[in-house]
């Protein structure tokens, strides 16, 4: 089996019959906080009618045009004057540009949502596409998660223990004896986004960073259930992208997840062939998990998007034992390059590696800049391979979101590397 699907363009992420609001402000508001709140702007990567706040570089859409990418290409750009979210801030756009049959997908449904679609005079179930709120938020909690799948067999878990964050005392001793047993040890908030509120801790160190965090979380005003787990260090980690249908799961990709500092989720690594740390063996048992667990959802009634992370420790006694983490059920950081990777396969066919990362850059760069340096280099995506920049409106947080496109996991890595040493001399460049 292969870590990709050779029916992707049946595909309901690749529809230019969706209308896509990918507000990410709305259900992750600390996003906002640290300046992010344009990750919504990675939806022009996908065909059909994207709502973005305005202000966009109009070169941006030109380049995307050019080299046949997303909704400048294969469907139309909406752009709305935006106070607050996004999504309190496009409802006329959607009243008079939603056309007949058309769906709206949103980043995450939430109540907001749900609210919105119903001030629209539409019936939720008939014109989203995606899980209802109640099911997206069980499905998103990593508390439910275990709790409704713990004994399953295929579908297993770290070992974990799980507690209302009130219970400071029980949470404590969770983390000296996960810490003693197994010399590390995850604590995370149950219910936040990937990367949040998340801390890896060892036998030396925990009292203080187990304190640290419940603090930031207090501050934050989360009250949610707190899990303390088994980690594993050091382990290789995947994700499976599938979406449900009426008729049921369909798998799309394997992803290799890479991984930054405190377990957060920087970029992945998608390939039309098996790739480092990706065998068969390994794909078949990955996608043959996924499939059970979104085949229990399905029943459930969930349907849309969905992304399952599993990690597979390199060392010890469960070495290339599969556990899953946790569940996804939005429009995951993987479905932007997937959908990049499926639209250039359109044209030139397999083998094909994409890479994405998030690479720091000078605050002050631009995407004029940024596309001359690359462009410069002869590394510029050229609708085949290259780098592509991504939401150039996130350069001003210090942040290039980058996909490598190549012919061979070799060619990504060497093209990222390229792209992180022209970022950096801008960095580290007297001007600066």
């Amino acid at each position: 089996m292969l870590p990709l699907s050779t029916d992707l363009n049946s595909a309901q992420f690749l529809s230019s019959n969706l209308f896509r609001v990918h507000d990410v402000r709305d259900p992750y508001p600390s996003l906002e906080n640290a300046g992010l709140g344009h990750y919504a702007d990675r939806a022009l990567l996908m065909p059909g009618t994207v709502v973005i706040a305005d202000g966009i570089d109009p070169g941006y859409l030109q380049f995307l045009a050019r080299v046949d990418i997303g909704a400048p290409a294969h469907g139309r750009v909406i752009q709305v004057p935006v106070t607050g979210t996004l999504l309190a801030s496009c409802p006329a756009a959607m009243l008079r540009d939603l056309k007949h049959g058309q769906l709206f997908e949103f980043f995450l449904p939430t109540a907001s949502v749900r609210h919105l679609v119903d001030s629209l005079n539409h019936q939720y179930q008939n014109v989203v596409w995606g899980p209802s709120p109640k099911l997206a938020a069980q499905v998103n909690h990593k508390g439910w998660l275990r709790r409704h799948f713990e004994g399953w067999g295929q579908i297993s878990f770290p070992a974990h223990s799980t507690h209302d964050f009130q219970q400071r005392i029980a949470i404590a001793q969770s983390g000296e004896a996960y810490t003693k047993r197994y010399q590390s040890a995850a604590v995370k908030a149950a219910n936040l986004a990937t990367g949040e509120g998340i801390e890896i801790v060892n036998q030396k160190n925990w009292p203080v960073v187990l304190s640290q965090l419940l603090s930031r979380l207090t501050d934050s005003g989360y009250t949610d259930e707190i899990i303390v787990e088994r980690a594993y260090m050091p382990h290789s980690s995947f994700s499976v992208q599938l979406e449900i249908t009426e008729g049921g799961p369909q798998f799309l990709a394997i992803t290799r997840q890479i991984i930054g500092n405190q377990s957060t989720h920087n970029g992945n690594v998608i390939s039309t062939s098996a790739t480092t740390g990706l065998n068969p063996s390994t794909i078949d048992a990955l996608v043959q998990r996924a499939l059970i667990a979104a085949g229990e959802l399905h029943r459930l009634g969930y349907r849309g998007y969905i992304g399952f992370d599993f990690i597979r420790p390199d060392t010890g006694e469960h070495r290339s034992q599969l556990f899953v983490l946790e569940a996804n059920g939005r429009v995951t950081g993987a479905m932007y390059p997937l959908a990049v990777l499926a639209q250039v396969l359109r044209h030139h066919g397999a083998p094909l590696v994409i890479m994405s990362d998030n690479l720091p850059c000078a605050t002050d760069l631009t995407w004029p800049r940024i596309h001359d340096l690359y462009r410069a280099a002869g590394i510029l995506f050229d609708g085949y391979t290259g780098i592509l920049p991504v939401g150039p409106r996130l350069l001003g947080t210090g942040k290039a979101i980058t996909y490598a496109i190549g012919i061979t996991e070799a060619d990504v890595e060497h093209l990222m590397a390229q792209a992180r040493s022209i970022l950096s001399g801008v960095l580290l460049s007297p001007s600066h």
